[in-house]
């Protein structure tokens, strides 16, 4: 259990780092996660210039950038690259939300015998 732990972990971070990234300095970044149906989401939301819905589709490819973005990071983009690989590789899925103010999230279905309470 303690690699899905470490996995998830390095998802996370990857999101809010990405998140940090694009922002502006005095903008807001809120992590959420639920519970719903069978399976936990955890979505990260900030105030940068958000992408389209063609760039959307693309955030988890190598080197992809937002148009929008005024920001010039360096980089190859590896840590959404690798968040896709570790989501998927646990059955989940994992999304950017295609707006003004950036969205990136993932799913995880539930171990089984859990219940929601």
């Amino acid at each position: 259990m303690l690699a899905v732990d470490l996995a998830v972990e390095q998802v996370v971070y990857n999101l809010v780092s990405h998140a940090v990234q694009y922002s502006p300095p005095d903008g807001a970044i809120r992590v959420r996660a639920r519970l719903t149906g069978g399976e936990v989401e955890v979505r990260v939301l900030d105030e940068g210039p958000g992408r389209s819905a063609a760039e959307a589709e693309r955030a988890f490819d190598l080197f992809s950038r937002s148009s929008r973005s005024t920001a010039d990071p360096s980089g190859a983009n590896l840590g959404l690259v690798v968040g896709r690989l570790l989501v998927e590789r646990m059955n989940g899925r994992i999304w950017a939300g295609a707006s003004i103010g950036g969205e990136l999230g993932f799913a995880l279905p539930l171990a089984e015998g859990y219940a929601a309470r």
